[in-house]
């Protein structure tokens, strides 16, 4: 059995490929795991007393410490062909480091910030600027979504997969503060979310098959990451008859609670969507769980999970409202006619939990597809607290299954001070030779950014403000179709034209 530590080479490995290993002496190997038995320390996750578990040969990061059993390849003595690999410990993580950006910080000061962009082919984000231009801020990220509701809560960016599989995401604020946050070694990210005291939280599962998940924390003010709480899957199935399997939650939203004396926090709510990941099973319920706090800031959960959404009734994306207070949803109804093909039954519905307030726990459905013949896309933005925008799409032509987002359609919901009834509905058809990409709901609340594209691979982008025409902005370049957000969409920007 030799010791081996796996050598700085892309992350995580290929196991259908060799990865590269260094021996205490510096030889240096390729290691041939795909046909190997990979196994881990349980220890390594807290689990005692420890033994050696199944894993995977994406655990095997740069940094990684294995005790491998194996032979030079026969035919290429280099190649260390793997029986036994056994994980010993994890690479060194710096869990948080201090990642700011004063370039985004003067842009949202000086009011040039539009939105941020990017291609749904190729990593990078950019920055669309109020003069047109397009200005690279990451270069390897994939995905940015806003913190929370509070406007001050600033983006976190990572690569894709931060509602389930990215190891790492970075947090902005608009001072220009920000903080890199990396998950442990052997635990993906499940989730992220902002709190309304400034603070950011996110849930962490291990990529072994272990039954547990982790919620983490980080205070500005005290500048440290903190574990709050470590629990079982089998947690969500003590709150309703209904589920019966290991869940593996998302987290949605975050509501903590502080002492007013002094100001230390005291328990947590959580929302989250769950998944089934022995059947690979998405949308097993969306559930709310209160957590307390003890002193030193561990937490167990102070009653049993509420489930407000039962397993496979609704669709993604979950979108909770700025104020916390609503949670918009799609979902397939089958008494309203919709086409489907073969097993592939898209959303057709949007609907709406009211979580607090007025008709809390309350479902109501606010849109319905206007015809069999199209549905929903997986695309849903709150525009304020009391306003939705969701897309119309149909099947493309052609013998592969492809989308046509065809008409935005915005969802204007009754107002706090207003009696409860029916939604007004505005919307806009694009014309036959052009298809929206992607959109953004602006965070100034008038208007919607949308990206389309003509049939010559020309993109263009326009800002709509719910019923007209929505106005030509400027064009970009090919392939830069996604929309992650939006600041605002000034008038400055008709000046391009």
């Amino acid at each position: 059995e030799m010791a081996l530590t796996i050598s700085a080479e892309a992350a995580p490995a290929n196991a259908a490929g060799a990865v590269g290993a260094v021996a205490a002496d510096g030889a240096l190997w390729a290691l041939a795991t795909d046909t190997a038995s990979i196994e881990v320390w349980s220890g390594l996750f807290g689990l005692f007393p420890a033994e050696w578990i199944p894993a995977s040969a994406e655990m095997l990061l740069p940094g990684t410490r294995v005790y491998v059993q194996g032979a030079p390849a026969a035919d290429n003595a280099a190649v260390l062909a793997a029986q036994t690999v056994r994980i010993a410990a994890g690479p060194p993580v710096e869990r948080a480091k201090i990642a700011p950006r004063a370039d985004l910080a003067a842009a949202i000061a000086g009011g040039s910030a539009v939105a941020l962009i990017g291609s749904p082919e190729e990593p990078g984000i950019y920055m669309l600027e109020i003069a047109g231009a397009l200005r690279q801020l990451w270069v390897d990220e994939q995905e940015a979504v806003w913190a929370s509701g509070d406007l001050g809560g600033g983006v976190v960016v990572g690569p894709a997969g931060l509602r389930g599989g990215a190891h790492r995401f970075t947090w902005v604020r608009g001072d220009g503060s920000g903080v890199e946050i990396h998950a442990q070694p052997f635990y993906t990210l499940h989730g992220v979310a902002g709190d309304n005291l400034g603070g950011l939280w996110w849930i962490e599962t291990p990529q072994a098959d272990i039954d547990q998940w982790q919620l983490w924390h980080f205070d500005p003010g005290l500048g440290r990451v903190v574990l709050h709480l470590r629990a079982s899957g089998k947690l969500f199935a003590t709150g309703s008859a209904l589920v019966d399997a290991t869940l593996s939650p998302i987290l949605l939203g975050v509501q903590p609670q502080v002492d007013p004396a002094t100001g230390s926090l005291t328990g947590v709510t959580l929302l989250v969507d769950t998944t089934d990941t022995d059947a690979q099973a998405l949308y097993m319920g969306v559930f709310r769980l209160p957590v307390v706090l003890d002193a030193e800031g561990e937490g167990t959960a102070s009653a049993m999970p509420q489930l407000l959404l039962t397993p496979e009734s609704y669709r993604g994306p979950l979108q909770v409202s700025p104020d916390g207070t609503k949670l918009a949803y799609l979902v397939y109804d089958a008494e309203h006619p919709s086409l489907t093909s073969g097993f592939i039954r898209p959303a057709n519905t949007a609907r709406i939990l009211t979580l607090e307030g007025r008709g809390a726990s309350t479902i109501r459905s606010v849109y319905a597809v206007e015809d069999r013949f199209e549905f929903l896309a997986p695309n849903v933005e709150w525009q304020g607290n009391e306003r939705l925008i969701v897309v119309r799409s149909r099947f493309a032509p052609g013998d592969t299954v492809g989308v046509d987002q065809f008409g935005l359609v915005r969802i204007q919901l009754p107002g706090p001070d207003q009696p409860a009834g029916d939604v007004a509905i505005t919307g806009y058809l694009f014309p036959n030779q052009s298809q929206l990409r992607d959109f953004a709901v602006c965070r100034d609340g008038e208007y919607t950014l949308t990206i389309s594209g003509s049939a010559a691979g020309i993109l263009e982008v326009a800002r709509w403000n719910g019923v007209d025409r929505p106005q030509p902005l400027v064009a970009l370049p090919e392939k830069m179709s996604r929309a992650f957000l939006c600041w605002a969409a000034p008038d400055a920007l008709l000046d391009l034209q």
